[in-house]
C-alpha cells in the first residue's frame, strides 16, 4: 500500500511489466515506469476505496502498440484488481465490527458480573459487620474476646473497599448534576498516588490553562484518574517521566472507533484527562487482555486499574482511548463529556433524609429477600430499642402494611428484591401514606436505584455494610430518636 509506484510480477521475459501504484495518476506511474526503461503501455485506474485510487498498467520494454483484446484484459484484470481490494476491505471492516460487538458483549457481562458480586459481597459483609459489633457490645465477653470482635469489624469494614470497586467496576458511579473541574481532578489523583511510585520517576504536569467543566462524580474521577496515573508510572522505568495532562476537544465516531467500552461515547466535545509513559508499549496481545480484571504486566500491578477507569468511564457516558506517541510508550486518554449548560435540567439523585411533617411512632418495618439481612438489622434496631417488624419482598410489605394494627414508623427497604423492588413498593407506599418515610438500601454501592422512585416516596438511602452507628444516625436526620438514647437520657 505505498504510495510509491511498485512493479508487482513480470510473468515472463519479453511479456508486459504489471505495475499498480496507490494515490498516483497514469501521467505518475507512466514517469516511473519509463525510468525503469520500460517503454509503452497502456493504465486504467481503479474506482476509490478506503480513499485510495489505484492505477494498473502493463508496459514494455519496445515500441508497440496495444490490440483492443489487450487493452480488455487490462480493463477486465484492473475491475478484478479492484474486486478483490474491496472484498479485502469489507472482510477487514466485518472482522472489526465482530470484535468490537465481542468486546461490547464482554464489557457487559463483566458488568452484570460485578453488579451482582458487590451485591452478595454486600450482604453477606452486612451479617459479619453487624454480629461482630453486637458481640463486641455483649457484656458476657471478656476484653480479649471484644478486641478479636472489633478487629473483625475492621477487617468487614476494609472488605467493603472491594465491594466500592466492584461498582466502579459495573460503572454504577453517578455523574450527577455538580460541575467538576478535570484540572482539580487531575492534581487530586496525583496526589493519591503512592509516593514510593514518584521516589526514581516523575510526572510531569500539561495542565490545559482553561479549565473544562463536566458533570459527574469528582469522587469517582479522581480514582479513575489516580489509577491511570499509577499505571503510567509503574510502565515508566525508574529515572523516566510520566505525563499527566488534561485538555478539551470535539471526537467523531471515527475518532471514537477503538474506545473501550464500545459503543457508549458517542460523537460529541469531550474533556479529556491523559497519562503517557515511558515504558514498552501496549502490543495487540496486551490489547486484547488488558481491560480484564487481575491481569497486569507490571511486577507490582494488582490489576485493577483500567477495569476501574473503564467502569467509571462508562456511568459518565465516556470511554477510554488507548494509543502510544512515537517511539514507544502509551497513552491512555480518559473522556468526560463536557457538562450541558445551566438551562438543561439536572440528573436527578438519591434524597437527602427528610423528616415527616409529624414525629411517627409504631415499629420499623423491615423489607429484604435475604434471612440474614434481615436478622441482623433487627438485631441492631431492637438493640435501639425499636420495635421491628419484617417481610421477605415488596409485595409482602404492602400486606404487612396493611394487616398492621399499628402502621410502621418507618420502612427500611432493600432496592433490588424478587418480590417486588424496593423502588416500586416505595411509590405504592407513598400512595397509601404519604407521611410514611422510606430508607432505601443496597449492597451495589449505588444511589441509581433510589434515585428511580422521585421524592418524596423515598426519604433517604443506606449503602451496605451499614452498622447500628449509621443506622441511628440517619434514623435521627428523620426526626425519629432511638428509643434505647431516650432511656439512658432518662436515667
Amino acid at each position: 500500500d505505498d504510495a510509491d509506484v511498485d512493479v508487482a510480477v513480470a510473468a515472463r521475459t519479453g511479456a508486459p511489466t504489471l505495475a499498480s501504484a496507490r494515490d498516483a495518476g497514469a501521467a505518475t506511474l507512466h514517469r516511473a515506469l519509463v525510468e525503469r526503461g520500460l517503454s509503452s503501455g497502456a493504465a486504467f485506474p481503479t474506482p476509490p476505496l478506503d480513499g485510495a485510487v489505484r492505477v494498473l498498467a502493463a508496459y514494455v520494454r519496445a515500441e508497440r502498440r496495444f490490440d483492443a483484446d489487450e487493452l480488455a484484459f487490462l480493463r477486465d484484470a484492473a475491475e478484478a484488481l479492484h474486486a478483490t481490494r474491496r472484498r479485502k476491505s469489507d472482510a477487514r471492516a466485518r472482522r472489526a465490527l465482530e470484535r468490537r460487538v465481542r468486546e461490547g458483549e464482554k464489557a457487559e457481562s463483566l458488568a452484570r458480573f460485578a453488579r451482582g458480586a458487590a451485591h452478595e459481597l454486600n450482604n453477606h459483609l452486612m451479617g459479619i459487620l453487624g454480629h461482630a459489633e453486637l458481640a463486641a457490645a455483649s457484656r458476657v465477653l471478656d476484653a480479649e474476646a471484644r478486641r478479636r470482635c472489633d478487629a473483625v469489624v475492621e477487617l468487614a469494614r476494609a472488605a467493603g473497599g472491594l465491594g466500592g470497586r466492584l461498582a466502579d467496576l459495573a460503572g454504577r458511579a453517578r455523574p450527577g448534576s455538580t460541575a467538576v473541574d478535570v484540572n482539580a481532578v487531575a492534581s487530586a489523583a496525583a496526589n493519591r498516588i503512592a509516593s514510593a511510585l514518584l521516589e526514581d520517576r516523575a510526572l510531569e504536569y500539561r495542565l490545559a490553562p482553561t479549565a473544562p467543566s463536566v458533570r459527574g462524580d469528582a469522587a469517582a474521577l479522581t480514582r479513575a484518574a489516580a489509577e491511570l496515573l499509577a499505571n503510567a508510572l509503574e510502565a515508566t522505568p525508574p529515572g523516566g517521566r510520566a505525563t499527566c495532562s488534561t485538555g478539551v476537544d470535539d471526537f467523531d465516531a471515527a475518532d471514537l472507533a477503538e474506545a473501550y467500552p464500545p459503543n457508549v461515547a458517542v460523537a460529541g466535545r469531550y474533556a479529556w484527562i491523559e497519562a503517557v509513559d515511558e515504558g514498552p508499549g501496549v502490543t495487540r496481545a496486551v490489547r486484547r487482555r488488558m481491560f480484564d480484571p487481575y491481569f497486569t504486566t507490571h511486577a507490582k500491578g494488582r490489576g485493577w486499574g483500567l477495569p476501574l477507569a473503564s467502569g467509571i468511564a462508562r456511568s459518565h457516558g465516556g470511554a477510554l482511548l488507548v494509543g502510544g506517541p512515537e517511539g514507544g510508550g502509551a497513552r491512555f486518554r480518559l473522556l468526560i463529556p463536557v457538562a450541558a449548560s445551566r438551562a438543561s435540567a439536572p440528573e436527578r439523585t438519591a434524597p437527602a433524609p427528610k423528616p415527616p411533617s409529624t414525629a411517627r411512632v409504631g415499629p420499623i418495618l423491615v423489607v429484604d429477600d435475604q434471612d440474614a439481612v434481615r436478622r441482623i438489622a433487627r438485631a441492631m434496631l431492637e438493640r435501639l430499642g425499636f420495635d421491628v417488624v419484617e417481610a421477605n419482598g415488596g409485595r409482602r410489605a404492602l400486606e404487612v402494611y396493611r394487616e398492621a394494627c399499628v402502621p410502621p414508623a418507618v420502612v427500611l427497604m432493600d432496592v433490588s428484591m424478587p418480590g417486588g423492588d424496593g423502588p416500586e413498593a416505595a411509590v405504592a407506599l407513598h400512595a397509601i401514606d404519604p407521611e410514611l418515610p422510606v430508607l432505601l438500601m443496597s449492597g451495589e454501592a449505588d444511589q441509581a436505584a433510589a434515585s428511580t422512585a422521585a421524592p418524596p416516596a423515598v426519604a433517604g438511602f443506606l449503602r451496605k455494610p451499614f452498622d447500628s452507628r449509621s443506622l441511628a444516625r440517619i434514623l435521627r436526620r428523620l426526626g425519629i430518636d432511638p428509643p434505647g438514647d431516650r432511656r439512658r437520657s432518662a436515667t
